[in-house]
């Protein structure tokens, strides 16, 4: 069953599964710390039901082809597209990107919100197929990605996602192994007392000088901290408090 959803209250809705895969936190960070500019070209790797696109195109105006494997997934973010007039800004193909052509295009960003957990975990797991396609990596493994990544980004382009923290080192060797080099990493601590439990890192295939690193922490005291309520509404979030 489909159901239609506020993404931004009054300026963006969003077709989704009332049970599946439906869009997290991660996705909306995601979106916030892309340094994605004006008019860029974004290529948004497993765009799901096109949540990260619908942010980049409406909030900072990008240009943005969006690619989900699964059929239906990529039904509801085009009918999303479509619903909120964002078909001259956003291209959503249905397809593989492992196997994609896209005549030697390369895009000024990429972004992913990637499946998280080994292709053998998915068979530990009782869910949704639709929601277990997109957390595990039954399409698209880490080394996968990576050479994606490495054939569609633009020589000075970057290229930001959203990882578990634990899978850090993982990251890391894929991404060197392409000669990717690490312009920003940001931990992101669910509260203030915890560890990281995700890690949000931009790649360049450009020499940079220096590393820019620091933490981003989402509640304290058990509300939602200054940088949570700012990301919110750099966003054009309007929540009570903010």
């Amino acid at each position: 069953m489909d159901i239609l959803e506020d993404l931004l209250p009054g300026k963006l809705t969003i077709w989704q599964k009332k049970k599946g895969a439906r869009f997290t936190t991660d996705a909306v960070l995601l979106s916030a710390f892309a340094d994605v500019k004006e008019e860029e070209r974004v290529l948004d790797i497993g765009t799901g039901t096109g949540v990260i696109a619908l942010l980049l195109a409406y909030v900072k105006k990008a240009r943005v082809t969006a690619v989900e494997i699964q059929k239906e997934y990529a039904r509801l973010a085009e009918q999303s597209v479509q619903l909120n007039g964002l078909t001259g800004r956003i291209h959503v193909i249905e397809g593989d990107i492992r196997l994609l052509n896209l005549e030697g295009e390369t895009f000024d960003h990429i972004v992913c919100n990637p499946p998280f957990y080994p292709a053998e975990r998915s068979r530990r797991l009782t869910m949704d197929p639709g929601r277990a396609a997109a957390r595990t990596e039954q399409f698209l493994a880490l080394k996968e990605l990576a050479q994606a990544v490495d054939r569609f980004l633009h020589p000075e382009g970057h290229f930001t996602m959203i990882y578990p923290a634990e899978r850090r080192d993982e990251l890391m060797d894929a991404m060197k192994k392409m000669n990717m080099h690490l312009k920003m990493t940001i931990d992101i601590q669910p509260k203030e007392d915890m560890p990281p439990s995700r890690v949000i890192t931009s790649w360049t295939k450009m020499q940079i000088d220096k590393t820019i690193r620091s933490t981003f922490v989402m509640r304290q005291g058990g509300e939602e901290t200054k940088q949570m309520k700012d990301i919110y509404r750099s966003l054009g979030y309007e929540r009570e408090g903010a």
